[in-house]
């Protein structure tokens, strides 16, 4: 299905907002993403298809290096390629501000994620013990991805 990206504004923080709830475990509100939003570096982009969001990116991005805040894509357009497709622009935007690392954290059991990451480009450089806290049942792990590129191979 034919779609298109539209960059982030302060605008749209109520629909990042309600999209976190349909795809995120832990919904965030109007204010945590207008919040974030407003921090110097933070940029991100919503994924529609025909005209209705389905998927979003938040990141923001500070001293040569890029993190990724949230990623998701509501249930009934999983598995399309919308969510590589926003990767891939998050990381030519990074690269337009001088970033030259990606990094991002994953829930060690979120397979679908980390599969999505590493054909992406992102290895593990690191692990958060207990990191993602449940609150029902044990805190999971999480693990730091990364993806660098360097100056001399420039994103295009």
């Amino acid at each position: 299905m034919p779609s298109e990206m539209v960059a982030v504004a302060s605008s749209h923080a109520a629909v990042v907002a309600a999209m976190t709830e349909r795809c995120l475990e832990e919904a965030w509100s109007d204010t945590a993403v207008g919040n974030i939003l407003a921090t110097p570096g933070a940029f991100g982009f919503i994924a529609l298809v025909a005209n209705m969001p389905t998927a979003f990116i938040l990141c923001r991005a500070a001293g040569g290096e890029c993190e990724v805040l949230a990623l998701g894509t509501v249930p009934c357009e999983r598995r399309n390629g919308m969510a590589r497709r926003l990767v891939e622009r998050a990381v030519r935007e990074a690269n337009a501000r001088d970033a030259r690392r990606m990094v991002l954290e994953v829930a060690e059991g979120n397979e679908a994620a980390r599969r999505l990451y590493a054909n992406c480009g992102f290895s593990q450089v690191g692990r958060r013990r207990g990191y993602y806290r449940r609150p029902t049942g044990p805190s999971i792990d999480a693990l730091v991805l990364s993806r660098e590129w360097g100056i001399e191979h420039k994103v295009q």
